[in-house]
């Protein structure tokens, strides 16, 4: 079987990738969105797991093959990637972090319980493999890392796939030279020194599409519309956490829709809240800065804001996420020596992705952003 992409033009299927496919586990991707809510501000990011499942498959074999593995481990490691987001609840990462704080499964582990005890296992059993290695592979270990890692073709795919649904002119990835320039040593992906612009390219514009695209401030205020939709369903019992986990995006939202939730039926209206307050990390004063950093933050501000008479419901708050830096490429270099990519790049160490816009964005009702702006400054001046 041949399919046709966007991205990577025809992409090959084995007949055992095809039964696999086909299966309703994996069809249902079909309908979890890669971006959630992106498509409220790109309308055409409406782009699936699915098809970002296929191209990671298509350039984990290129790039397999390139390294002269073995061709049955080719086989598998393409399986793999096919699969490595079968796990995927509905609006996929924030679905995801909405059950992760009840306790449920991620979605690695999530999409291996599927493999495991379902048709699909028992395709790939039938067919020769083993079960327990494709777990490694998924897992990042040995080979698996050709997937998983920062430079990994996971990535690869969703950078270059992201930037052409949404529309933003930031991708500037040169994909065949970073597959030509990658190399697998100690079960770590690294890059050659040669290859070292192509590295930077992939990293840039994944901080780029950070700015422009994962963190838009309307899509930010979207996602937590529809977060707080979905642990308000969850507490009142509204939808079970099996619904988000097994579910696709529309199923859910006309669940919540529905059972009276307010908040699904805006955002598949996209009558999203407007902003009250946009307070840029950059330019916080300390104390401020220092209250971004508290774990109950969202919670104390929310809290004065229902006092103020904002019922709880009509509001969002969207908190500055921070992360530490850490060496994500490994270079090897001509003499043998190893380096991290940002210790040789003056370009990464004033791009990170921790260098993207950050700030506090409260959101509301449009008739009540007057109320919630006097009463959300009020609360942080007496920090």
């Amino acid at each position: 079987m041949i399919i046709r992409d966007a991205i990577h033009g025809s992409i090959e299927c084995t007949e055992l990738e095809e039964k696999v496919i086909d299966t309703p586990e994996f069809q249902r991707l079909r309908f979890v969105r890669q971006l959630s809510t992106a498509h409220l501000v790109y309308p055409s990011a409406s782009h699936s797991r699915f098809e970002h499942s296929l191209g990671t498959m298509h350039l984990t074999s290129r790039l397999a093959r390139k390294l002269g593995l073995e061709e049955k481990e080719v086989s598998l490691l393409r399986l793999a990637g096919l699969l490595h987001d079968l796990g995927h609840p509905a609006f996929s990462h924030l679905g995801e972090e909405v059950l992760r704080a009840r306790g449920r499964p991620s979605h690695e582990e999530r999409g291996r319980q599927v493999i495991e005890s379902g048709s699909i296992g028992k395709l790939i059993e039938e067919a020769g493999f083993s079960l327990a290695d494709l777990r490694k592979l998924m897992e990042g270990k040995g080979a698996g890392s050709l997937i998983t890692a920062s430079l990994g073709t996971d990535r690869l795919d969703y950078l270059l796939r992201d930037a052409h649904h949404s529309g933003a002119a930031y991708s500037f990835v040169d994909r065949d030279r970073i597959l030509e320039t990658v190399v697998l040593q100690d079960g770590k992906v690294r890059v050659l020194e040669k290859g070292i612009v192509a590295a930077e390219s992939l990293l840039v514009s994944r901080h780029f599409m950070f700015t422009a695209v994962y963190r838009h401030p309307v899509g930010l205020i979207a996602s937590a519309m529809l977060r707080k939709g979905l642990h308000q369903a969850l507490e009142k019992g509204l939808l079970k956490d099996e619904e988000l986990e097994k579910g696709t995006d529309l199923e859910v939202l006309a669940s919540l829709r529905e059972s009276g939730v307010e908040l699904a039926k805006r955002i598949l209206e996209r009558r999203l809240f407007k902003k009250a307050l946009v307070l840029p990390v950059y330019s916080a004063p300390p104390k401020v800065l220092d209250f971004f950093h508290l774990a109950d933050a969202e919670e104390q501000l929310s809290s004065h804001l229902v006092s103020k008479g904002i019922p709880n419901e009509s509001f969002v708050i969207c908190r500055p996420k921070f992360s530490k830096s850490v060496c994500e490429v490994e270079v090897f270099m001509k003499d043998g020596r190893v380096e991290c990519l940002e210790n040789i790049s003056p370009l990464l160490r004033s791009l990170s992705e921790d260098a993207a816009p950050k700030a506090l964005i409260v959101a509301t009702d449009e008739k009540l952003v007057p109320t919630a702006a006097k009463a959300a400054k009020e609360f942080l001046e007496k920090l």
